[in-house]
């Protein structure tokens, strides 16, 4: 009773999959792979789009189910970022703007911030309390994504 997500590295290589509950009946909601290293190496899931030149901003969000709805233009951290997961944002040819979960709205603010204190142009939207980036009006989600940034280049 789980839909399984494949990971797969920009070349099309199986790095792992997550499994998530789709009945709300199992005790543990999401599964992954044994021995995936996906977060603690740095990738993503979908990592092709942070590897993407172009000005779009890319999100960053922590379930791939989130991620999927702003296909191509998403990556999920697959939980919390973790630092070798920062240092690819850094590297990234693209701005960044962290869409993380409604209830981890400081969580993204703060690695926004990291980011730009870097040298990335970042910057973080505040989804609302309890909502998650893919119940939200992808357009409207994309424009806000755009206005942080823009605001991000006018510090």
């Amino acid at each position: 009773h789980r839909v399984i997500v494949p990971i797969l590295s920009p070349e099309g290589a199986w790095w792992g999959w997550v499994g998530r509950d789709w009945t709300g009946q199992n005790e543990r909601k999401y599964l992954n792979s044994t021995g995936m290293t996906v977060g603690s190496d740095g990738h993503f899931f979908n990592h092709a789009a942070l590897l993407a030149d172009t000005p779009v901003p890319l999100l960053v969000m922590e379930g791939c189910f989130d991620a999927l709805a702003y296909w191509p233009d998403a990556v999920a951290v697959l939980g919390k970022p973790t630092e070798p997961q920062i240092q690819a944002l850094l590297a990234a040819p693209r701005p960044i703007a962290v869409v993380l979960d409604g209830d981890a709205w400081r969580e993204g603010e703060m690695l926004g911030l990291r980011l730009r204190m870097d040298g990335q142009l970042a910057g973080s939207v505040r989804m609302p309390p309890g909502m998650d980036p893919d119940e939200i009006d992808p357009a409207a989600l994309r424009q806000q994504a755009e206005e942080c940034l823009g605001t991000a280049q006018d510090m």
